[in-house]
């Protein structure tokens, strides 16, 4: 059950510091870590404390779930859902597929994560690395499955070139609508002007003739 007192959010490099002592206390890389702190969500308590991070790295559609590290082991089933629930929305919006994990605790396997069996043919080749069982949740259909490189590079292409003819056909309808405007606001000046012109004739005052002025008598 989730407390109101925690709060997750990404990792910045302000957390480096509390992020090193997690990882130190897991005996994990640091230095290699320390080059992936966006990849990272933490969970805090109400003091801004950092009580545990998770880290997912994205290749592709696929994803590795990494890194966890929470200080106080007696708060791992408080600080987990809040790690998890931060990674499958980050995994989410950024179309991943299917998840990755090394080992675990029983808490990922209540959410869905799988030994790997023979799905772990299709594990990325820049996940490998350590030792233990691997597991693996399917989020979606992954419909780049079973394509080649080639494949995947037409199919970028393809989407690239639909993206642009898209892009071309709403210039065309600006343009035309731009021009339609242009029309409009032309003919409304041209009848704004000819009825100022009428205006102008109906009000001018007629000029009255003008007096004649006298001449001195002509001496003789």
């Amino acid at each position: 059950m989730k407390s109101p007192e925690y709060q997750a959010r990404r990792a910045t490099l302000e957390d480096i510091e509390s992020l090193r002592e997690l990882w130190r206390a897991e005996k994990l890389p640091e230095a290699a870590l320390e080059k992936r702190v966006p990849e990272f969500q933490v969970v805090l308590n109400g003091a801004g404390e950092i009580l545990g991070t998770l880290g997912l790295r994205i290749e592709g559609t696929q994803g590795l779930v990494y890194g966890e590290s929470i200080g106080n082991f007696g708060l791992s089933d408080a600080v987990r859902p809040y790690l998890w629930e931060r990674v499958l929305a980050v995994a989410r919006s950024r179309g991943v597929a299917r998840l990755w994990m090394l080992g675990g605790a029983s808490f990922w396997r209540e959410k869905g994560f799988e030994a790997a069996g023979e799905l772990l043919a299709k594990l990325p080749p820049n996940f490998v690395g350590g030792e233990g069982a691997w597991f693996t949740l399917k989020l979606r259909e992954d419909v780049l499955a079973g394509l080649t490189k080639e494949q995947e590079y037409a199919l970028f292409r393809k989407g690239a070139m639909e993206e642009s003819e898209e892009s071309l056909r709403q210039a065309r309808v600006l343009r035309f609508i731009a021009w339609g405007f242009a029309a409009a606001l032309g003919v409304l000046l041209a009848v704004a002007g000819y009825y100022l012109v009428r205006f102008m004739k109906v009000t001018r005052k007629p000029r009255e003739p003008a007096l004649p002025i006298p001449l001195p008598p002509v001496r003789r």
